[in-house]
Order: C-alpha cells, then sequence, then structure tokens
C-alpha cells in the first residue's frame, strides 16, 4: 500500500531575484570582515579604499516576502569623525552620506544611533527601499545578471514605513536589471538564486566627481 503524502505544511515557492527596483523590502545586515589585503590594521572590519576612505562591507539579506533569502552587498563609507586622512570636499559628502545612512539604520530598526562597535550593528533588520546594481554579473548559464543595491534606508517618519510595516513588503513592477548596462535579457529568473558574487562589494573604485576622483556612492 501507498504511502500517503501530505505537502499541505511546506513553504511556499520563493522567487529568486532580484527584488524590482523600487521595491521596499526588510532586510537583515551583516556587516563583514574586510579581505586581508585592503583591511584597516585598526579594525578588521574596516576597509580602506584606494582613495584611503574607510568603509564598512555590508551583506543586506531580505529578510521576509516573496524575495526572503535573496542577498547583495553594499559598501558604506564611514563617518567623518572615522576617517584619518584629509579629506576633499567630495569626500566629505561622500562620508556625510554614509553616516546618514548609518543613523538611518539605527532609526529604523529601533536602535539607539550610537555602538560601541561596528559589528553591533549585524543581525538588525530594517525596511529599505532596492535599487539595481548597475554593475552586472554572468552567472554558470552565461545570462548576464544583475544584484539589487541599497537606495534608501525606510525610517519611522516616511509615510512608507508604515505601510511596509503593516504589509511586511511593497514590490514594484519596476525593472530587474539596469538597462544602460544590459547586453541581453535577465527577467527571468536563473541559477544564481538572487545571490550575489563573493566579489560584489569591494571598496568602491574611485570616480571622477567635479574634477576630484572621490570614492564611488550610488546615490
Amino acid at each position: 500500500m501507498a504511502d500517503f503524502l501530505d505537502f499541505s505544511g511546506e513553504e511556499e515557492q520563493k522567487k529568486y531575484g532580484p527584488a524590482p527596483e523600487g521595491s521596499i523590502v526588510f532586510v537583515k545586515l551583516e556587516v563583514r570582515r574586510a579581505n586581508a589585503d585592503n583591511a584597516d590594521p585598526s579594525n578588521p572590519y574596516y576597509s580602506v579604499a584606494r582613495s584611503g576612505l574607510k568603509q564598512i562591507n555590508c551583506q543586506f539579506e531580505i529578510d521576509r516576502g516573496t524575495y526572503q533569502g535573496c542577498k547583495f552587498f553594499h559598501n558604506i563609507t564611514l563617518p567623518v569623525s572615522m576617517q584619518n586622512i584629509q579629506l576633499s570636499p567630495g569626500q566629505t559628502t561622500s562620508c556625510k552620506i554614509g553616516g546618514a545612512q548609518l543613523k538611518a539604520i539605527c532609526e529604523a530598526s529601533g536602535k539607539p544611533p550610537k555602538a560601541k562597535d561596528i559589528t553591533s550593528l549585524s543581525g538588525l533588520v530594517f525596511p529599505i527601499r532596492v535599487g539595481i546594481n548597475p554593475k552586472s554579473y554572468i552567472d554558470k548559464k552565461g545570462i548576464e545578471r544583475w544584484n539589487n543595491d541599497l537606495n534608501k534606508v525606510i525610517t519611522p517618519s516616511m509615510p512608507e514605513f508604515a505601510e511596509v510595516k503593516t504589509q511586511g513588503e511593497i514590490i514594484t513592477d519596476g525593472p530587474v536589471c539596469c538597462a544602460s548596462t544590459a547586453h541581453q535579457s535577465s527577467q527571468e529568473f536563473g541559477s544564481n538564486n538572487g545571490y550575489a558574487s563573493e566579489n560584489t562589494a569591494q571598496p568602491s573604485e574611485a570616480v571622477t566627481v567635479n574634477n576630484e576622483n572621490i570614492d564611488e556612492v550610488p546615490f
């Protein structure tokens, strides 16, 4: 006699990402150790970019909903007070943007905006609006694909915060690839499970803004 099989308690199927651009999702943060070749001597979790700016390499994992489990990586430049080089105006702006992101992460997760150590941010869960990283990669099937990127942390003062707290996620019909860098379609979900390469976020490449080199900041 055949066994009776009951699959009713199994989880729903997940989409493998990336989440469409503009979607608001809850993510869990992990501050990752820097690579040995660019780690700051004062702290193994600080990376030093070629410009000399200190950054942290963050892993964001979607914590719930349609794209639960999808991961991407993003560098955050540390605030002005944590730098030890002479900063140009552009670099100062980068530091202020990074500091604002870190403050917003604390606010969005209900944590006081102070920490004894940067690793205390690991494990925080909060909502963000995602973008699409313009730097694509080629998966194991030879298909060009993209990862998400951090567009904005959604804090309690923003109207979207209450909405996403209630709904769990806000998924848009935005693109899942960057049209300006696309060489072939990435609309179908692929074998990479929406997970970024381990090398997705290294200390940012230097770019020229207002005729001076600063570290790249995505927004």
